[in-house]
């Protein structure tokens, strides 16, 4: 099936949510034998779809950072747990935003919203 979410490495993260170009994204940075990125995992996959669905995503992309595959660009982010959720304005000069909330799909969502807007059918 295709994936909705953006799995990134540190290249394709240097060459895309680093250079803004206009467009936002909201990244969560995991790893597998993490017990919350798991049971966020079906929520993040849906939240993906319904973005990339929505005409948000010409703001807004969602994508994903396995800190097993790439502990350097976990360390440059300085991504402190598991799951770490972190919006990057489109604008690279101004500051990422690290998601401090509960794992709720509700709260990610609503919390979502609050940087991008609102987004059609997004709280099904």
């Amino acid at each position: 099936h295709t994936h909705h979410h953006q799995i990134l490495t540190q290249d394709s993260f240097n060459g895309t949510v680093a250079q803004g170009d206009g467009v936002a994204w909201f990244v969560e940075f995991y790893a597998d034998w993490c017990h919350g990125c798991n049971l966020l995992r079906p929520t993040w996959l849906s939240m993906a779809r319904v973005i990339k669905e929505s005409t948000v995503s010409q703001r807004c992309r969602v994508g994903a950072v396995s800190c097993e595959d790439h502990p350097a660009l976990c360390r440059t982010q300085r991504v402190s747990g598991y799951p770490e959720l972190v919006y990057y304005p489109s604008n690279p000069r101004s500051r990422p935003v690290a998601y401090h909330g509960s794992m709720y799909p509700k709260d990610i969502i609503v919390w979502l919203q609050s940087m991008v807007g609102p987004v059609a059918n997004l709280d099904t």
